[in-house]
């Protein structure tokens, strides 16, 4: 994986998302990859109340 400095600005020229694509993984596995543990990480942190 490669990882970029300010959150969202992909530095990496598209490296992840083009392993991700040609990668041997299902499209569930994938996603599962691609976004769902970003989902399960961040649904745990709580939001600042107002």
């Amino acid at each position: 994986m490669v990882a970029g400095g300010f959150p969202y600005v992909d530095t990496s020229n598209g490296a992840a998302r083009a392993f991700l694509e040609n990668s041997p993984f299902t499209d569930e596995q994938k996603a599962d990859i691609g976004h769902r543990n970003r989902e399960r990480l961040t649904a745990r942190a709580k939001r600042p109340s107002s």
